[in-house]
């Protein structure tokens, strides 16, 4: 299924979400970012002046023995009721988005700040309901901060390669897979995914955001992956594009690529823009056999600045037609 291009202007959704009963849905700003550093998180919010809001804080306690990620959230809002989650697995996020759904089957979701791995485990389930309309927005930073070695390593931490809970792969580790990497600023962490990749992929298939919100952007990460480009890709692989801001676009190459290699699953590593990540979810929700090898950062503290420009991105359409298959052949099961 190709959903082409179902962007809006951010002067269209508020428009249109004027008339709208909804459930807003955001991140909360990390504790420790620094004083205005993270003020694009609740932008949309301050501008949209949502009646029914919740705002979302993710947690995490570590690994287990297992190598598992112990993890949670918590959820504040307009109702004046706290509640805690002890996990993003079935049980906990259903019973979380049956509460949100008691509200109405409206439902905006703000994913400026939120955590990768709530961001999908959330969108893994919500097509579970029956949702009459669905809205994600995002607000571009205005800028990235370095660190102290003038780079933009962004991330403080990686939690490991656990899978996100509700994207799990179905397939076998070893049949032949093609590897498609999203880039972003973080050679470290490129260079780390490289290493747990399958040793049954045939290719490398790496691309990069364009056009970046700022053009010097697209130059950093051209400059933070070179170790990568110079070691790991030979002349059959080459280097492709996708939109920074779009994930239709993520979400359409990515069906291209599977339907032009029917015989080979794809193993999706999206380490740039969140709108890209949000791409990648989408299509690895739909195809249960793919995989999303991710290692899950983990971000404590500011690294961004000031804010740019709002999108908002309809995926009603999407949410009513695509099933997590996952669910369904557990259903059958039971």
């Amino acid at each position: 299924m190709n959903l082409y291009n179902r962007m809006m202007t951010s002067d269209f959704a508020y428009e249109l979400l004027g008339k709208k009963d909804y459930i807003f849905l955001y991140a909360k700003t990390q504790r420790k970012a620094k004083e205005g550093g993270e003020k694009r998180g609740s932008r949309i919010k301050e501008d949209l002046k949502p009646s029914k809001y919740y705002e979302i804080e993710y947690f995490s306690q570590g690994t287990s023995n297992e190598g598992k990620i112990e993890e949670g959230f918590q959820v504040s809002g307009f109702d004046n009721q706290s509640k805690e989650y002890h996990s993003l697995r079935k049980r906990e996020m259903y019973d979380f988005l049956d509460h949100l759904f008691s509200f109405g089957k409206k439902l905006v979701v703000d994913f400026t700040l939120m955590n990768t791995r709530f961001l999908g485990s959330f969108c893994a389930f919500l097509n579970m309901f029956q949702w009459d309309e669905v809205y994600f927005c995002y607000t571009e930073p205005g800028k990235y901060n370095k660190n102290e070695h003038d780079d933009y390593d962004l991330k403080n931490t990686t939690m490991g390669f656990d899978q996100i809970p509700g994207l799990e792969t179905f397939s076998d580790s070893s049949t032949e897979c093609d590897w498609v990497v999203f880039l972003g600023f973080e050679g470290s962490r490129l260079m780390r995914l490289e290493e747990e990749s399958p040793s049954s992929r045939r290719y490398s298939i790496p691309h990069i955001s364009i056009p970046a919100m700022k053009t010097n952007w697209h130059n950093a990460a051209m400059n933070a992956n070179s170790q990568f480009f110079e070691l790991k890709i030979n002349n059959q692989e080459k280097l492709d594009y996708v939109s920074a801001i779009n994930p239709f676009e993520t979400y359409n190459r990515l069906t291209c690529l599977s339907h032009n290699n029917s015989n080979v699953r794809l193993v999706i590593s999206p380490i740039g823009p969140k709108p890209v990540m949000l791409g990648c979810v989408m299509y690895v929700i739909e195809n249960e056999n793919e995989m999303l090898l991710f290692d899950n950062p983990y971000q404590e503290g500011s690294n961004t600045a000031e804010y740019g420009a709002s999108h908002f991105y309809d995926l009603s359409y999407f949410v009513r037609s695509v099933k997590n298959k996952r669910f369904i052949d557990e259903e059958e099961g039971e």
